[in-house]
């Protein structure tokens, strides 16, 4: 007979779902990932020692880790991205966005100094532009590493501020233009024009989160799928939502 396995309740991180250390899926990512040591592959752990935040997507083909501590050698006070490999049919950019919305939240929403960073091994990079998904992310150069030479990326608190920030605004957009067509069909035409004139105004705020993160080299998102909407979310990424609507988002 086989053993009842507990199932822990779900959270969802838009295309991510948390999951453990020794998650099979998970392991098997990393053991083609470039930074698992030969000796290592087919372990069941593929994490650091300490707080670890791992993700998966549903299907197990794309893992990111996040990894926090106390005690580094590089003198970063961050959240490390000690992993992420992507072999689905999203865009990395896209992931690394997401994953960074669920770093912030696991860690109580607010980022140590120094943001997040990650470490690339160059020549284990068949790309000419390092670091790239990361780049898009919103990540920029932080120099080398002093032992092995990796090249440092950074994402600070302000250029994650940026990046849920866009998630809100398109969040927000695509909630107002829905209940614009629901005011359309019940002939509630003037509500309808004031959910239009919401719509106007955030997309003009979207822009404006755009032009600043291409003015940072920073990537605007080109796709989006919002989590399951649940009143925390709503309320911790923009603070508002029609009171008259909430109990349908929920």
């Amino acid at each position: 007979m086989r053993a009842v396995q507990l199932v822990l309740p779900i959270e969802h991180y838009g295309p991510w779902i948390r999951t453990y250390k020794a998650d099979p899926d998970c392991a098997a990512l990393a053991d083609r990932h470039y930074t698992r040591k030969k000796e290592k592959i087919g372990s069941v752990q593929f994490t650091r020692p300490g707080e670890n935040l791992v993700l998966r997507t549903a299907r197990g083909d794309a893992v990111w880790c996040s990894w926090k501590s106390k005690f580094r050698k590089d003198g970063f006070d961050a959240i490390e991205s000690t992993i992420f490999r992507n072999e689905s049919f999203r865009t990395s950019s896209f992931l690394i966005k997401w994953a960074i919305y669920a770093t912030l939240m696991h860690w109580g929403g607010k980022l140590p100094p120094d943001g997040i960073i990650t470490y690339v091994r160059d020549e284990s990079v068949k790309s000419s532009n390092k670091g790239y998904c990361y780049k898009q992310a919103g990540f920029v150069s932080a120099g080398k590493s002093k032992g092995k030479g990796l090249t440092a990326l950074r994402l600070t608190p302000e250029g994650c501020d940026l990046i849920l920030q866009e998630l809100s605004l398109i969040y927000q957009l695509k909630e107002v233009k829905r209940w614009m067509k629901v005011a359309l069909i019940s002939g509630e035409h003037m509500e309808a024009y004031d959910f239009q004139q919401d719509a106007l105004s955030i997309e003009d705020r979207l822009q404006e989160v755009k032009r600043i993160m291409k003015a940072q080299r920073r990537q605007g998102w080109t796709e989006h799928e919002p989590p399951v909407p649940t009143e925390e979310f709503l309320n911790r990424l923009y603070g508002w939502i029609p009171e008259d609507c909430l109990q349908d988002c929920l």
